[in-house]
């Protein structure tokens, strides 16, 4: 039986003997490398089903050796685990996946949950593998379908016994898949009935095959244009995979993965096409997404985005000529507050105030949190004058807020200082506006606080 080959990569080799020592498995050959270069050195010679790679590594760490490895031959589409010893913060962990990381392992290792994720990849390998044996096995038999007409009892009986094999395989799929010549559905599997909610096979035949995408994609896009698209690119270069929105027949939507095999049968061909739902993979795509751009405590957007998505509100302010203002609030006293009733209840203090922005934001609105007990409000086509009254009316709504307790305790009423800035009159950059915000809350905190400051207008450049 050929064996599995798995990377495994680290500078340590202690590490390196404790994680070959788990793997140790007859149908697996554990190869060992101990820095990034060797690791891309031996993914030249080998195939390997999956890479356990460190990400703290001197020279070339674990992020850049994964993607010079992914960029060899042999392991385009290898999956990588990362290992480490720290935490896995967000940053951090958008680095790997852009790196070609499909799950993090933090060291000391738990043998139970390596061994088990082992598991699904070298499986998930197998799979891959036996799919291209079979593309190739039914591209080796319909080639031979251009032979010479004297060869062609050789040929069919060489087709049937193929075809009896490529059954068993096709039926026996845990993956989707069908045939088609663009428009019908010639054939499918018991895995394709399932996935797309067909009460029987016969059903799904009578199907048009666009129909079983919705009228348009989430980016707007037609779909029938974007599957013959894709088809184009199948037919062309002899296999093409994409992600598209399909359909199920009770017109539920979902993501999925399909992977599109051109078979040339005559002068014409017909698409081996492999559906996959991918709805858990966007979901943890989108989840990732969502932690490296919010606010953890408060569920605000975090700074980072706020920098992003300002400067794009100013860029289409400037564009289409429209006002843009942006409040920066602070809770009063909050270093006092901290101090007398504690951080726990500080928090408490803090989220409520994020719950009153998103409930007093319109849908264009951005609340973010700033940092520590800031808070700044982006409003789209907002004048001054308009953002002024947004302000005050806010802090009225957090000064006469409901009462709240902490284990027991009355907290007091916690009040807030806003500073209003505004395009294009504090200035037409994100630091501009953001300084001109940051200076009028200073002055309304000067001034007594509990109270709404705006800033100052920018005097015209001559």
């Amino acid at each position: 039986m050929e064996k599995t080959n798995i990377l495994i990569v680290d500078d340590d080799p202690v590490s390196l003997t404790v994680l070959e020592n788990m793997l140790k498995r007859e149908d697996l050959n554990v190869i060992r490398a101990t820095s990034g270069p060797e690791a891309l050195q031996l993914s030249e010679n080998f195939e390997f089903a999956l890479g356990l790679i460190d990400v703290q590594m001197p020279g070339m760490n674990g992020f850049e050796s994964a993607e010079k490895i992914r960029k060899t031959a042999k392991n385009i589409e290898l999956p990588v685990i990362f290992i480490s010893a720290v935490s896995k913060e967000k940053e951090f962990v958008l680095q790997g996946y852009e790196s070609g990381a499909v799950d993090y392992l933090i060291k000391p290792f738990d043998q139970f949950l390596l061994t088990s994720k082992v598991n699904i990849f070298c499986k998930l390998y197998e799979q891959k593998k036996l799919l291209e044996t079979k593309n190739n096995e039914l591209a080796n038999v319909n080639s031979q379908l251009q032979v010479e007409i004297g060869e062609r009892k050789t040929i069919q009986k060489k087709l049937k016994e193929s075809e009896t094999k490529y059954r068993k395989l096709f039926e026996k799929s845990n993956d989707a898949l069908l045939i088609t010549d663009r428009t019908r559905v010639l054939d499918c599997n018991a895995a394709m009935v399932d996935l797309f909610h067909f009460k029987n096979k016969s059903n799904l035949l009578k199907t048009h095959f666009f129909e079983f995408f919705p009228e348009l994609q989430t980016d707007g896009e037609k779909s029938e244009d974007k599957i013959n698209g894709m088809m184009d690119l199948a037919v062309r270069e002899g296999s093409h995979k994409f992600e598209s929105m399909s359909l199920r027949a009770d017109d539920i939507p979902f993501p999925t993965e399909i992977l599109m095999t051109s078979i040339p049968m005559g002068k014409k061909a017909v698409l081996h096409t492999v559906i996959r739902d991918i709805t858990k993979r966007k979901e943890s795509e989108q989840e990732l997404i969502s932690q490296a751009i919010r606010d953890p405590l408060t569920g605000l957007f975090n700074r980072r985005y706020l920098e992003e998505s300002l400067e794009r509100e100013l860029s289409k302010a400037i564009r289409h000529n429209t006002q843009l203002a942006i409040i920066m609030l602070d809770a009063d006293h909050f270093k006092m507050f901290n101090d007398t009733y504690g951080h726990l209840a500080g928090d408490m203090i803090l989220r409520n105030m994020g719950t009153h922005l998103v409930k007093y934001s319109r849908k264009e609105d951005i609340a973010c949190r700033y940092g520590g007990e800031e808070f700044v409000l982006v409003l789209p086509e907002t004048s001054t004058e308009v953002a002024t009254q947004r302000a005050e009316d806010l802090r009225k709504i957090i000064e006469s807020g409901k009462t709240m307790k902490y284990r027991h305790q009355t907290l007091p009423t916690v009040t807030i200082s806003l500073g209003v800035a505004a395009f294009p009159n504090n200035g037409s950059k994100v630091d501009q506006l953001i300084s001109a915000a940051d200076k009028a809350l200073y002055r309304a905190k000067e001034q007594g606080r509990n109270q709404v400051a705006v800033a100052k207008v920018k005097p015209k450049e001559n």
